[in-house]
Parts: structure tokens; C-alpha cells; sequence
């Protein structure tokens, strides 16, 4: 969830890829907090994370989550 979503809300610059994000130099660093630290993933993290957590999906067991549980 925190990793493709943060991927569907950044701005799309000429720096942004995949081996940048897990470099561990300065150019990895601007890309992870492009990702997670732009407008539109925060807003979506600010809906997304109480409903998870009303789920369940935190829980340590989370097995016993709500979202996992498909009804028939």
C-alpha cells in the first residue's frame, strides 16, 4: 500500500526511478521524500491509514483482519 500508492501520487520529474529510491547517497534520499513527503500521498495517507486501522490491519495478529475476508 505505502509503496505502489506513493509511486501513483508523485510528480513525474526526470530524476524520479526505481534504482533511485533505493540508493543510499543524496539522490536516493530527494527521491523517497518526493515520494513520501508530496501533497497528494499525505492527503491520501491521512484517508487510507483510519480505515485500515478500523480493519484491523494493524493489529499483531492481522490475520484477524476485516479487509482480508472475503464475502460470498
Amino acid at each position: 500500500m505505502f509503496g505502489v500508492n506513493s509511486l501513483c501520487h508523485v510528480e513525474p520529474t526526470g530524476d524520479l526511478n526505481m534504482e533511485a529510491m533505493f540508493m543510499d547517497n543524496e539522490t536516493g534520499r530527494r527521491c523517497r521524500k518526493e515520494m513520501y513527503g508530496n501533497e497528494r500521498y499525505l492527503r491520501s495517507m491521512e484517508q487510507l491509514l483510519p480505515f485500515f486501522q478500523k480493519k484491523g490491519a494493524f493489529a499483531e495478529d492481522a490475520s484477524v483482519c476485516a479487509v482480508s475476508k472475503k464475502t460470498v
